[in-house]
């Protein structure tokens, strides 16, 4: 016999006795899909409940070792290559999670999310913030977490027409490679450049941003 599964509040049908506890037999077809695939019947055990609350916390995981090795890589790989590592480790394991039937893949999935958001994440925010003049700062952070509201919304409509999780990762693959492609196209930060002492590189970096802005400028005669 099923024992009772811990729900959150806002669920219909609840038992009379307890308004916590839901029969697995009454539960919506989608909840009862997510707890039963790795059996996280939260109200039944301490590993339930570990179970359910390490999915999350291997996210944060990764996003931590994403942060911490970001720096090395910003400097010594370059701003862009580090956006187009990230932006590859996050939609290739999305599409992992698409062919994902048991939980360790799933924790190891959530470390490589976690990892690669914050690698791409982090290196858009500190290449924009390089490239742009400074009166223009201000903007461009309001801009960034202007996307992060956008986005919310989106992943939420997303998992309210998709209702297998399998195929939510399937579509956030997609969707993250289509907005990876864009990424090819942009240039490097002139000051990567310059902490690699790369004096050519630097000239054509400026000779670009002086051609964005339509100002016609002399490379050759910067020393």
């Amino acid at each position: 016999m099923k024992q009772p599964a811990r729900i959150d509040l806002f669920l219909p049908k609840l038992s009379k006795q307890n308004p916590l506890v839901m029969s697995p037999s009454r539960a919506p077809a989608k909840y009862m899909e997510d707890i039963k695939d790795f059996n996280m019947f939260c109200m039944i055990d301490k590993k339930g409940q570990a179970q359910k609350t390490l999915i999350s916390s291997m996210y944060f995981a990764g996003a931590l070792l994403g942060l911490i090795t970001s720096g090395f890589c910003f400097d010594n790989f370059g701003r862009k290559r580090s956006i187009l590592a990230g932006c590859f480790i996050t939609t290739v394991a999305a599409l992992i999670g698409f062919f994902c039937q048991n939980y360790e893949l799933l924790l190891v999935i959530r470390l490589m999310q976690g990892f690669g958001n914050k690698m791409s994440g982090t290196a858009v925010f500190i290449l924009g913030m390089e490239l742009m003049p400074p009166s223009y700062r201000n903007y461009y952070n309001g801009f960034i977490q202007l996307i992060w509201c956008i986005g919310y919304p989106i992943v939420a409509a997303l998992g309210y027409f998709i209702k297998d999780w399998n195929y939510q990762y399937l579509a956030c693959s997609i969707f993250l490679l289509l907005t990876t492609i864009p990424s090819i196209f942009i240039m490097e930060s002139p000051r990567f450049y310059a902490i690699k002492n790369d004096v050519h590189n630097i000239k054509i970096s400026i000779q670009k941003l002086a051609k964005l802005n339509g100002i016609v400028l002399n490379v050759e005669e910067i020393q």
